[in-house]
C-alpha cells in the first residue's frame, strides 16, 4: 500500500538533506517561542526536517509489516467454515505473487477479523507523517514570510501569481497545498480510529471505510509530497542579506556574555540594545564592558554554531 509514498518521502528526505549541505555555512538567528534566540545554521534547520522525514519512513515501514497478515478464509466469524485448506493456500500464494510480498495467515485469525489493529497502526504512521510535514510546511511559510514585513530568510519558488488584486504578490501555494492534504490525512486517521473502535463482536463491519480512508490518505499524501519536493523544496534559496541583517541585531548574542559579566549584566545590556535600537556589540563598546578584541571573539555568532 505504501510503495508510492515511501519512495516519495525518501526523495523528499534527500532534497532536504541537500539543502542542509547547501546552507551549512549560513549562520542565522535561531528562534524559540517565536522569539529571537541564539544563532543556528540555516542548514541545521533543514537537517532537522530531513531527519523528521526519515523517522516517518521508519514508522511506515514498521507499521506496514502487520498488513501482510491477512485473515484469508476466515469466512463469517473466523472459524473458516466452508473454506478448504487448498483454497486458503491457493489465495495466499496468488496474493503473494501478485503483490511481491510474503502474505501469510495470522496466528490468531479471529483477532485480525474483529480488531483491525494493523490498519490502525498504519493510520497512526500516516498521521505522524502528516504532522511532521505540516510542521515543515509551516516553518517554510514563516521563514519565507515578507518580503519586507516578515522574516524573509528564504525564498520559495514562485509557482503562480499570489493575488488577483495585489500585483507582484507571491504566496507559498505549494506549502499551503501540503498543509491541506495533511489536514485531510489527519481527518482520515480519526475516521479510521473511530471505525476500528466501533467494531462489535466477531467482525468489524466498518472495514470498507477503513480501507478507503487508508488508500485515499496514501495516494493523496504521495502526490502532495512529490509536488512539494519538486516545486518547492528543490528550488528554495537562502536570502543571505536578510539573514545577515537579522543576525547583526540579534539581542540573544548577549547570552555569550554570561560567563564574563554574569546573567543580570548581560540582560541589562540586551535591554539597553533593544531600547536604543543598537547591536549588543555596539552597546558593549560604548560602555566598555570588554575590549573590542575580546568582543569580536565572544560575540562572533559563528563561534558556537
Amino acid at each position: 500500500m505504501t510503495k508510492q509514498l515511501i519512495p516519495a518521502l525518501r526523495e523528499l528526505e534527500r532534497a532536504l538533506s541537500a539543502k542542509g549541505r547547501e546552507f551549512s555555512k549560513i549562520v542565522k538567528i535561531g528562534r524559540t517561542h517565536l522569539q529571537d534566540a541564539v544563532p543556528i545554521k540555516l542548514g541545521d534547520e533543514f537537517w532537522a526536517y530531513s531527519g523528521a522525514v526519515a523517522k516517518c519512513v521508519e514508522s511506515l515501514e514498521a507499521s506496514t509489516a502487520g498488513l501482510l497478515e491477512v485473515p484469508i478464509a476466515g469466512t463469517a466469524v473466523g472459524t473458516g467454515i466452508n473454506a478448504g485448506r487448498k483454497y486458503t493456500e491457493g489465495v495466499i500464494k496468488e496474493l503473494s505473487r501478485e503483490l511481491g510480498a510474503d502474505i501469510r495467515r495470522p496466528r490468531i485469525i479471529f483477532t485480525n477479523m474483529s480488531f483491525r489493529l494493523e490498519q490502525l497502526r498504519l493510520a497512526g504512521s500516516l498521521d505522524e507523517c502528516a504532522v511532521a510535514l505540516t510542521k515543515i510546511a509551516n516553518d517554510l511559510r514563516l521563514l519565507s514570510s515578507g518580503p519586507r514585513a516578515g522574516l524573509n530568510e528564504i525564498v520559495l519558488p514562485a509557482v503562480m501569481p499570489g493575488s488577483s488584486i495585489m500585483p507582484g504578490k507571491v504566496n507559498p501555494s505549494i506549502c499551503e497545498m501540503l498543509n491541506m492534504v495533511c489536514i485531510q490525512v489527519m481527518g482520515n486517521t480519526e475516521a479510521v480510529r473511530i471505525a476500528v473502535a466501533g467494531a462489535q463482536l466477531e467482525l468489524n463491519v466498518f472495514t470498507p471505510l477503513i480501507s478507503f480512508d487508508l488508500i485515499f490518505s496514501i495516494k493523496t499524501l504521495s502526490n502532495a509530497v512529490l509536488a512539494f519536493d519538486r516545486y518547492c523544496v528543490k528550488g528554495i534559496r537562502a536570502n543571505a542579506k536578510a539573514i545577515g541583517r537579522h543576525l547583526e541585531m540579534d539581542l540573544e548574542l548577549a547570552t555569550a556574555l554570561n560567563q564574563y559579566v554574569g546573567y543580570a549584566k548581560a540582560a541589562e545590556i540586551a535591554n539597553i540594545a533593544l531600547k536604543e535600537n543598537k547591536s549588543i556589540k555596539q552597546v558593549c563598546i560604548e560602555r566598555r564592558v570588554l575590549d573590542k578584541r575580546t568582543l569580536d571573539r565572544v560575540l562572533d555568532p559563528r563561534r558556537d554554531s
